[in-house]
């Protein structure tokens, strides 16, 4: 399928909505129905864009950013987030991986993007795991990754998620790959001592 950057979509949405404006019905004008229905088809066409499954979308705590996560650990216990990362290093402790990333905040389609400052709290790092077996063969070669995983904790103030859900990039930001866990997501993996993890039972 040939891709249409948003941009142009919005553009093409807005020129729609002008010729409908100034198309009279009798003396009546008929833009605010070309309005909303330019909204209403703009709306779904970025979320059919969005990275991230609805049913994901829908577990998940809205609009969590790292600082918010590493400011109150304890609000985001057990809860579903959404986050971007990079992969910088990794371990392996009894089958289970453990990934290290580097923040990445998401933009409104949830596709990673460097912070705005490389110094300030949103360019820190935090934790996922998942079995080795469940991991797809091309992960270490991701530029950027958006996941979704329920918090089990923290290791030196960075929060540990249970993977579920990760969607990975190519360099180029164009060649995308998803993937999906088959674990219970109520399955809570003990954090090794490595990590220093926090919250055990």
């Amino acid at each position: 399928m040939k891709r249409v950057s948003v941009d142009r979509l919005v553009r093409r949405i807005q020129l729609s909505q002008l010729s409908l404006a100034t198309s009279p019905i009798g003396n009546r004008s008929i833009f605010p129905s070309a309005h909303r229905f330019g909204c209403i088809l703009l709306s779904s066409m970025l979320f059919a864009c969005s990275a991230v499954p609805a049913k994901y979308r829908e577990l998940a705590v809205p609009d969590v950013t790292l600082t918010a996560m590493t400011a109150s650990p304890q609000q985001y216990r057990d809860k579903v987030v959404i986050l971007g990362g990079v992969l910088v290093k990794e371990r392996e402790e009894e089958g289970h991986v453990w990934l290290h990333l580097k923040n990445r905040p998401l933009d409104a389609k949830y596709h990673p993007h460097r912070p705005l400052s490389l110094e300030g709290p949103e360019a820190g790092h935090f934790w996922v795991t998942a079995p080795r077996q469940d991991l797809p063969a091309q992960y270490r070669k991701w530029a950027r990754m958006t996941v979704v995983g329920r918090v089990i904790g923290t290791t030196h103030e960075e929060p540990v998620l249970l993977l579920m859900y990760a969607r990975g990039w190519d360099v180029s930001g164009q060649n995308d790959e998803a993937w999906e866990t088959s674990i219970n997501p109520a399955y809570l993996p003990v954090i090794p001592e490595g990590l220093h993890g926090e919250f055990q039972p």
